[in-house]
């Protein structure tokens, strides 16, 4: 049987302690009672490791039968049951975790009276007992791609539920440029492989994404001689498929596109593209593994609109965000997307003095949620965000109100709705990280969390587990080096940073993912000689 880590006598909820061991269930042998006397880990436990069995041991032989999903329960911080294998092996019942318990998790295991020995005997009360299990460590830095190349670039980076993951980035092959692939399980990174097969046309802005079950899709811009049109390749059964076209309208090209799929591995895939006289936004909504029939999604015809982001809750339903020309001043526009159909359009900010440009998104698990900006006032830029909530956009607002330039904001919540906006700080010497925690619907005060002096930061990237950690990632320029830094967010405060890249290697271009429990991966573009790149890799867990 698989057994936990040291098994130790504990003091159990509902039940008085004497000598470190459990007692109240029951007398001595003969008694007719049965008695718990030991869990792993033990009430109160902390640091626990992540991939822990959870094992109570009795005094006596159990009757397998009687130890069910009912009588044994584990339930973790969400207060939903835990995935697990239930296991029975004479007097102790294990429950081995699927998928690894979240970092600084709560976990509850419950006995019951339904539990009887093999000779019928029965606990006399319930009983509990608890554990937290311990925060993550960031590995050592891995090639993801060790074969150094002119041009590999644009690293993406997306996680199942297991904490599987698959990066994405675009490659030179020779004189074409190419989408590959690699696949992270098991802890290792398998073999790269290209994913477009294209051997005539460069692809490029390769944008992937996944399932919970691990099943995905990769979505790329792809240049033949009549432009550029939006090509897909769907990720089922660690296998990728041949590469179909979602569009092929030659009437204009298509530019960077923005992917989000559902747990379910239903999702939408959206897109700017030229028609000729003017750039809309258009998108491809992606179920049961086709693609159906693109759609304009905004037909606002007194500019371009481009800078596309979308964001989708757990049931499918989405926002998309984006930069609308109106005349030769930018606003910031959105559509949602509901039960498969695009409602209208329309701005979410109306300052007619400021442009704003370069909106991201994120929603939480009801469906409600953040977008931030970018609005250039005078010599000045600033992040501003509105918040959607009930289906309706509510008033925009300054995020920050600080001296100097903002820029590369980015945002991200938490499934209760919590979370974070980032973004790069000018001051009078560098470009600094800063942060502002979004929690119970309001904004908390800016921090700065890039504490290493004499040093700017730039291209930050952020995500939010499901119990509100978070991490953070950024290109740190220092001492003539450039390096992939992270910042961890646990117990409500953010940590000092560290560099996870190699340090005699430069690195740029960070992009993060997290699991449900927690796990973090991070991808970003290594120089490991003159003229050549690979992309390195490295884990929190």
């Amino acid at each position: 049987m698989n057994r936990a880590r040291g098994t130790v006598a504990v003091c159990l909820t509902l039940l008085g302690c004497s000598d470190g061991g459990a007692s109240g269930q029951g007398g001595s042998a003969g008694s007719g009672m049965l008695e718990l006397v030991a869990t792993t880990p033990a009430d109160g436990a902390v640091d626990v490791e992540p991939d822990t069995s959870v094992v109570a041991e009795f005094d006596a032989t159990l009757d397998a039968e009687t130890v069910t999903d009912a009588s044994f329960t584990l339930v973790g911080p969400d207060d939903t049951g835990v995935e697990n294998v239930l296991d029975v092996d004479g007097t102790t019942a294990s429950r081995l975790p699927t998928n690894a318990l979240a970092l600084l998790g709560t976990y509850n295991g419950t006995v019951t009276t339904g539990i009887e020995s093999a000779e019928g005997a029965t606990l006399s009360a319930d009983a509990s007992w608890s554990f937290t299990v311990r925060d993550g460590v960031w590995g050592a830095p891995v090639f993801v791609q060790s074969e150094p190349g002119d041009g590999v670039r644009s690293p993406r980076i997306a996680l199942d539920a297991a904490g599987a993951g698959v990066a994405v980035w675009a490659q030179s092959q020779g004189t074409l440029e190419s989408v590959w692939a690699n696949r992270f399980v098991g802890g290792e990174w398998g073999t790269p492989e290209p994913v477009d097969e294209d051997d005539l046309n460069d692809a490029s802005f390769a944008e992937v994404a996944l399932a919970a079950t691990g099943d995905g899709v990769a979505v790329w811009v792809s240049l033949d001689p009549s432009g550029f049109d939006l090509w897909a390749s769907r990720f089922a059964d660690g296998v990728w498929a041949t590469p179909v076209p979602i569009e092929t309208d030659d009437t204009g090209g298509v530019f960077v596109p923005a992917l989000a799929l559902a747990p379910s591995g239903d999702g939408v895939v959206v897109w700017p593209q030229s028609d000729g006289a003017r750039i809309n936004i258009w998108a491809s909504r992606f179920v049961s593994g086709i693609w159906e029939t693109r759609r304009l999604v905004e037909t606002e015809d007194a500019g371009d609109a481009d800078q596309v982001d979308v964001a989708l809750d757990p049931a499918g339903n989405g926002v998309a965000v984006w930069r609308q020309l109106q005349g030769s001043r930018p606003d910031v526009w959105a559509s949602s997307f509901v039960d498969g159909i695009w409602g209208a359009a329309g701005p979410i900010e109306t300052n007619e003095d400021e442009n704003a440009i370069a909106p991201r998104v994120a929603l939480d698990g009801v469906g409600d949620g953040v977008a931030v900006w970018l609005q250039l006032a005078g010599a000045s830029t600033d992040v501003w965000t509105n918040r959607y909530e009930g289906g309706a956009w509510g008033t925009a607002e300054r995020l920050e109100t600080l001296d100097g330039s903002a820029n590369t904001a980015r945002v991200a919540l938490d499934s209760a709705g919590n979370g974070f906006a980032i973004w790069t700080q000018r001051d009078e010497d560098a470009f600094d990280i800063w942060v502002r925690r979004f929690e119970d619907g309001a904004w908390r005060s800016a921090e700065m969390i890039d504490t290493i002096e004499d040093a700017s930061a730039f291209d930050p990237e952020l995500a939010v587990d499901a119990l509100g950690n978070a991490i953070a990632v950024w290109r740190q320029a220092a001492a003539g080096q450039t390096s992939v830094v992270a910042s961890r967010y646990a117990d409500g405060a953010w940590g000092e940073p560290q560099a996870v890249s190699d340090p005699t290697l430069p690195a740029i271009d960070p992009r993060v993912a997290v699991d449900p429990s927690g796990r973090v991966s991070v991808v970003w573009t290594d120089f490991d000689t003159p003229g050549g790149a690979s992309i390195g890799s490295n884990r929190f867990e």
